[in-house]
């Protein structure tokens, strides 16, 4: 085809036009892709910067009332309150919540499990807790501490919910349940959409020092909506690196010994003691964490 010599600029200028917008718009894309990347990368480091720059926080598992007189006298942050550590804590008694209560403002986190054993409970054991919840509240629990599975061993994210619901604005935690299950980031987005405030956990593994990469990776991508506590061997000799490892604020520790010299913390028996809380343990603890 021959162009008439006032046809040919005009489309070449037509096609460099094209060109330079199509340049144009690409560029464009790309600089809202950088941006939207920087704008990402700075959140995560606020995040970070804001976790790192908050004051740390312990919460001592207390199952006896000598337990509370030493997280009083240490002034920790919180207490979870509980009962039988034999089956790794269970609801304690309406008169030990209220005990508490009237003798500390500390943050009462009070246990709701119906009994020892797994976690899959039934209708009438579900009906129990609901009630557990609401004398708690009555009596003054700032917030509730439980876990529900299904027999397939996953969360039950319906009755969990349901849980929820009774507690209202209640600061919830989802307990060390879940470490017994093959957690996912899909559950602990579901945890944060029902509106679980806290998660207590020690990364899947047997201590919070052995999960501690785990739970570094929760933290770094829900530290912002859930609160991750580490808890599960946690002790003064070993504070700072689980603290430096996840980066969390908040600890969890039960500093466990038995009440007398004549028994040992690993035996199932108990002849002459119980477990307690040991005052010095904590107040290294709290040392540690440069309270």
């Amino acid at each position: 085809m021959i162009f008439l010599n006032n046809q040919q600029p005009t489309n070449d200028k037509r096609q460099t036009k094209k060109r330079t917008n199509n340049k144009r718009q690409t560029n464009k894309r790309q600089t809202n892709k950088r941006q939207t990347t920087n704008e990402q990368t700075t959140n995560n480091k606020r995040t970070n910067n804001k976790q790192q720059t908050m004051k740390k926080r312990l919460e001592l598992c207390c199952y006896n009332w000598n337990s509370v007189e030493t997280a009083i006298q240490t002034g920790v942050y919180g207490i979870e309150l509980c009962s039988n550590p034999h089956e790794g804590g269970v609801g304690p008694s309406p008169g030990f919540i209220s005990k508490t209560r009237e003798n500390t403002g500390i943050f009462l986190n009070v246990m709701i499990r119906p009994r020892g054993g797994n976690f899959c409970y039934s209708i009438k054991e579900l009906e129990i807790m609901k009630k557990d919840i609401q004398y708690a509240i009555d009596l003054g629990a700032d917030g509730l501490v439980t876990g529900i599975l299904d027999e397939n061993e996953k969360i039950d994210f319906k009755n969990t919910e349901m849980l929820k619901k009774v507690s209202g604005n209640t600061v919830f935690t989802f307990h060390k349940a879940i470490d017994v299950i093959n957690i996912k980031d899909v559950d602990i987005e579901n945890l944060i959409n029902i509106g679980v405030d806290r998660i207590l956990t020690s990364g899947g593994q047997k201590t919070a020092l052995a999960g501690s990469k785990i739970i570094s990776e929760w933290i770094e991508k829900y530290g912002g909506k859930i609160n991750i506590v580490p808890g599960g061997g946690v002790r003064a000799e070993n504070i700072k690196e689980i603290a430096e490892k996840t980066g969390a604020i908040e600890f969890h520790t039960s500093a466990a010994v038995c009440s007398s010299s004549k028994d040992k913390l690993e035996d199932n028996l108990y002849k002459h003691s119980y477990i307690t809380a040991n005052l010095d343990e904590v107040n290294a603890i709290m040392k540690n964490l440069k309270y």
